[in-house]
């Protein structure tokens, strides 16, 4: 009876804890930041693999300035925190500061200062970062010292070449010097997230070596999903940097402009080959890009004055479906519009060795590629008059 007794107690007191034996799944991020315009912040939640953007939230402040955020999927989340655009803007339109915060499940971080210098308090995963920065913050000071002393000697007029070689020494003795402090910290702080979190880092064979040192609780808690992420990120970069490699070999002017098909405003496939006859603008761009969006007023100026000459095909690259659309829309975009499938195995923009936004491809009326342009330049509108007078 006393067996019984206790027992019972006991499935009392762990009621009463909220069965606290579970890991929280919660992350909260609350505080205050100063000078903080109309009243909210928008936080912008990178996708497990950091291959983008996975949500956007709306953080209000209260009258006092002061908020509150929670995240509860139970999973490492690296956040974006910036100011909130005034009515009728979009966020590229105003200049923000703005940091990446880590949330972890089941810790609450506190934060204060500034949208460009903010302080974080009250978890474990930021106080061990703490001190693991006070390890190598002076190297840090120490490399960008050797920077600002090589750039003078740059303005001066001293050989780029050399300058570069100089740099370079500099920044292996530092990634040497980072290595060893850091892995220090690994080694006396075994059971820290954070330490997981600097081993993610790592390459091979420090990775595993680090890996080595951590408790079973940390290969296995909340850090687990940020390494799975930035390991899939990593392989995700390598293959397009390789596809890009080989792209460059076949994307030149004069040569033929590789076909694609993809899916247009409609869901309807619409290929390149299907507009031959006359010049097309293959135009890389995305809502997310404010160079892109300053340049559609001039490129319809262009689509009106070639009217029957020139087809322009825009290609939406990094934006969702709805993103693309309602930036077509909002935008008044006359002219072809497909989106990218970067996912699908469709990545257009890879195949055509796209790095920089806007890239303006011009297809000749045979398929050939007869001109390839970086960014928002007037050397894009001259080309065009020059080929189609």
């Amino acid at each position: 009876m006393k067996k019984l007794f206790l027992a019972i107690m006991c499935l009392a007191v762990l009621a009463s804890a909220g069965c606290s034996s579970k890991k929280s799944t919660v992350s909260v991020l609350k505080g205050h930041i100063d000078s903080v315009k109309n009243g909210a912040l928008i936080a912008s939640v990178n996708k497990l693999d950091f291959s983008g953007t996975d949500f956007i939230d709306t953080i209000r402040l209260d009258e006092n300035g002061n908020f509150t955020y929670t995240l509860n999927d139970g999973n490492f989340r690296d956040v974006v925190i910036t100011g909130m655009p005034s009515e009728g803007k979009k966020l590229y339109e105003e200049r923000f500061g703005y940091f990446q915060v880590q949330m972890i499940p089941g810790e609450s971080v506190t934060l204060s200062g500034t949208l460009e210098k903010p302080k974080f308090s009250g978890s474990k995963f930021y106080s061990d970062k703490e001190r693991a920065e006070a390890l190598v913050s002076p190297l840090r000071e120490k490399l960008e010292s050797v920077r600002a002393s090589l750039m003078e000697r740059l303005n001066a007029g001293e050989d780029e070449e050399l300058i570069n070689n100089e740099y370079q020494q500099a920044y292996k003795q530092w990634k040497e010097d980072y290595e060893k402090n850091a892995l220090e910290f690994v080694k006396e702080n075994p059971d820290s997230d954070y330490s997981y979190y600097i081993t993610a880092s790592f390459g091979e064979p420090l990775k595993s070596e680090a890996m080595a040192l951590l408790t079973e609780r940390v290969k296995n808690g909340p850090v687990k999903s940020y390494d799975e992420g930035l390991t899939a990120m990593l392989k995700a970069n390598e293959e397009r940097q390789k596809a890009i490699e080989e792209a460059r070999k076949n994307v030149a002017e004069g040569k033929p402009a590789p076909d694609f098909t993809l899916n247009d405003l409609e869901g309807k496939p619409l290929s390149l080959s299907s507009l031959k006859g006359k010049y097309v603008v293959l135009d890389f761009w995305g809502s997310w890009c404010g160079w892109c969006i300053k340049g559609i007023p001039h490129m319809k100026e262009y689509y009106k004055k070639y009217n029957g000459k020139l087809e322009i095909l825009g290609i939406a690259c990094g934006d969702t479906e709805k993103e693309w659309k309602d930036a077509v829309k909002e935008h008044s975009i006359p002219w072809l519009n497909v989106i990218n499938d970067e996912e699908g195995g469709k990545d257009v923009s890879s195949a055509y060795a796209v790095t920089g936004y806007p890239t303006k491809v011009v297809v000749d009326p045979q398929g050939n590629i007869a001109k390839i342009i970086v960014g928002e330049s007037p050397e894009f509108y001259e080309y065009l008059d020059k080929i189609l007078k």
